[in-house]
C-alpha cells in the first residue's frame, strides 16, 4: 500500500476523488531503481502500470539490429506501462532509468478487477489512459520520424 497523495500527482490518477484514490492507493508499491536499471522489457507481460514519483525514465523501442530509440521520457507524475491495463497485456516497450528513480507500482491483474467491479472508476481511468496513448503514439511518431529524416 502506497499514500494516496503520492497518486494524486499522476496524471491518470490525480482526478479521482478521496475514495477512488484509497481503492487504488491499496494496490500500490513504491520502488528505487538506479540509473541504467530496466523497471520492464518490451514484449514481456504486463504485471504492473508505474508512475514516476522522482527521476527520469526513457521508454525505448526495439528498432532491430538490436537497437532501441527513445521515445518518450517519463519525468514525475507520468505514467508508463498503461499495456497493463489494456489488452493483450504485453509491454509495447521498455522503461530504463536514466537516474535514479522512485516509481510507483500498481498491480495490473488488482487493478484491473477494480476497474470491472468500479465502472465508474474505470471510465475515468480509461478515459485517462486513452488520452496517455494518444499522447505517446504522437510522440514516437515524431521520433521515428526524425530517427528516419534526422
Amino acid at each position: 500500500m502506497i499514500d494516496k497523495e503520492l497518486l494524486k500527482d499522476s496524471e491518470l490518477f490525480g482526478a479521482l476523488n478521496d475514495e477512488q484514490l484509497d481503492k487504488i492507493a491499496a494496490l500500490g508499491t513504491t520502488q528505487t531503481y538506479d540509473t541504467d536499471a530496466f523497471v520492464f522489457h518490451e514484449h514481456d507481460p504486463a504485471a504492473s502500470i508505474y508512475f514516476l514519483v522522482a527521476g527520469r525514465v526513457a521508454v525505448l523501442i526495439d528498432i532491430g539490429l538490436s537497437k532501441r530509440t527513445n521515445v518518450f521520457t517519463v519525468t514525475k507524475g507520468d505514467s508508463f506501462g498503461w499495456s497493463a491495463i489494456v489488452p493483450p497485456y504485453v509491454l509495447t516497450a521498455s522503461a530504463k532509468c536514466v537516474e535514479p528513480s522512485t516509481i510507483v507500482s500498481i498491480d495490473a491483474l488488482k487493478l484491473r478487477e477494480l476497474l470491472d467491479e468500479d465502472q465508474a472508476l474505470g471510465l475515468k481511468v480509461f478515459e485517462k489512459v486513452t488520452s496517455l496513448v494518444s499522447k505517446r503514439v504522437k510522440d514516437t511518431r515524431l521520433q521515428l520520424i526524425n530517427l528516419i529524416h534526422g
